[in-house]
């Protein structure tokens, strides 16, 4: 499957090429920790057809399949990297490759982060010292004879699953909807 979609967009040639510089070259890459080029290169690959089957892209021209593939390498590194440290107990969580990993950071920010939300003009603050507190000003705070240490709501079941509503726009609509949901479940 591999070979056939890197023969319909033009890629058999490097591969071939870069297992012939190899043959030709073997002392230029070399050695029990470099990864052959075209070992590396058909790792990252496969995992872009896998992507690309996964959620569905597909992209216009060549130039336009090869740049989707570069970004989508540098972060399936970034990915792979993170993860190793996260195996060698370093970071307490891991990544892992979803719908985003073929954008950049900043066409991430574009089309799913709100500009206008991020950008509000300053608003005035607030101090501590101009907030009076009174029993009444704090309704939803109660004594609790008996309260656990620790409770895991998404555990018990009581917290929705997230929901990917892509770039429609309405997140608040399903961000409160999940929250009055886990609201009456508790």
């Amino acid at each position: 499957m591999i070979n056939f979609i890197m023969q319909e967009i033009g890629l058999a040639d490097a591969v071939e090429d870069a297992n012939k510089f190899m043959e030709e070259k073997p002392d230029v890459v070399s050695g029990p920790m470099v990864p052959s080029i075209s070992e590396q290169y058909m790792e990252e690959y496969s995992a872009f057809s896998e992507f690309i089957g996964r959620h569905g892209r597909s992209y216009a021209t060549k130039d336009e399949h090869m740049g989707r593939f570069d970004i989508f390498k540098l972060n399936y590194r970034d990915v792979k990297a993170h993860n190793e440290k996260y195996q060698a107990g370093e970071i307490g969580w891991e990544k892992a490759v979803n719908q985003f990993t073929d954008m950049t950071a900043e066409e991430f920010h574009a089309r799913y982060l709100s500009a206008d939300f991020l950008d509000k003009p300053d608003l005035p603050e607030i101090s501590e010292s101009e907030i009076e507190e009174t029993d009444d000003s704090r309704p939803h705070m109660v004594q609790a004879s008996h309260v656990p240490d620790y409770v895991n709501w998404y555990e018990a079941g009581k917290v929705s699953e997230s929901v990917d509503q892509g770039g429609c726009g309405a997140c608040w609509a399903f961000t409160t909807a999940t929250t009055l949901e886990s609201l009456n479940a508790i």
